[in-house]
């Protein structure tokens, strides 16, 4: 689950830095984990809801903010992204990405995994890009391009219900 976490993360993070019309976003971006918002959908069960909250607590802490500021994203003119880590220069990952309207879409692999999603650029400015996605834009994502993740899920689970209304989103900041 932190694995989709992630890459929902990262994948909304270069989207929303593509995605805005005329604003240049090449550039090294940073990841800004104080400002991840997420809203549950209405069905999201009672049981998991603790968890959830769990990440938005972790989210807020100062060493998570010291752990996201050691990574960088480079959006580059020629439509790739560097994902790096200051702390293993040498593992730094490439992937792609394509700004069309207001949307952005990745497509890559992050530790040996691949993945291609988009997400929304909702707010812009030179220094600040909020990246988001809505429950129900995730779910049809992963079901047409990853529906390997949701080969364990429990079939009482209602995952239309589960997204209904989410939504998740989160800043990036010039480095």
């Amino acid at each position: 689950m932190k694995k989709v976490i992630l890459t929902l993360l990262v994948g909304s993070l270069i989207f929303l830095l593509n995605a805005c019309g005329g604003e240049k976003i090449e550039g090294e971006w940073k990841i800004d984990p104080s400002s991840f918002d997420i809203v549950l959908g209405e069905g999201f069960p009672d049981e998991m809801k603790a968890a959830v909250e769990e990440i938005k607590v972790e989210s807020q802490k100062a060493e998570t903010k010291e752990e996201f500021d050691k990574a960088i994203i480079e959006f580059k003119p020629d439509g790739t992204a560097i994902l790096k880590d200051a702390d293993n220069p040498e593992e730094s990952e490439e992937i792609h990405w394509e700004k069309k309207g207001d949307k952005i879409r990745f497509k890559g692999e992050i530790e040996g995994e691949p993945f291609d999603f988009q997400l929304d650029i909702l707010n812009y400015s030179k220094d600040k890009m909020e990246l988001g996605i809505t429950g129900e834009d995730l779910l049809e994502q992963i079901r047409t391009k990853h529906s390997e993740l949701l080969e364990g899920v429990p079939g009482f689970i209602d995952l239309e219900k589960l997204v209904k209304g989410g939504k998740i989103s989160i800043d990036l900041v010039r480095a």
